[in-house]
């Protein structure tokens, strides 16, 4: 029975997950769909301690159907000739990093803001008691 549980539902899970991300299209819908086989074999074949396995089946199928998602995702870009399929790529690129640039630049002041809002709110309370300040 461990060769079952150990060997042969992981490779069952893997094997279906990559299907099912084929058809699916979305990680989490194949976790959930394989927590729900699985916790139906729990309460129908097994006993209800298997639940536990069946949580750690769908971990395994999001990983598997996340990776072969990122695999897919990684072969289309690589595959993109970028005359014909992908007309002014170099500029998009320039444009995304400029955009991340100025959203760094966003982030930063916005943490700044922030740290000067809690050293003022943390530098009104010097009565020593360690009270929350409420709004």
């Amino acid at each position: 029975m461990d060769i079952l549980f150990f060997v042969i539902f992981p490779i069952a899970v893997i094997l279906i997950s990559i299907v099912l991300q084929r058809i699916l299209r979305s990680p989490i819908l194949v976790a959930i769909l394989v927590f729900a086989v699985f916790l139906i074999l729990a309460y129908t074949a097994f006993t209800p301690e298997f639940v536990l396995n069946a949580l750690i089946y769908a971990i395994i199928a999001f990983i598997t159907a996340y990776l072969f998602r990122l695999i897919c995702y990684l072969k289309d870009k690589i595959n993109c000739p970028k005359e014909a399929m992908c007309p002014g790529a170099d500029n998009n690129l320039e444009e995304a990093v400029e955009g991340l640039q100025d959203s760094i630049g966003t982030l930063e002041d916005n943490i700044s803001d922030l740290n000067n809002l809690l050293s003022q709110a943390l530098g009104n309370n010097n009565c020593g008691c360690n009270r929350r300040i409420k709004r």
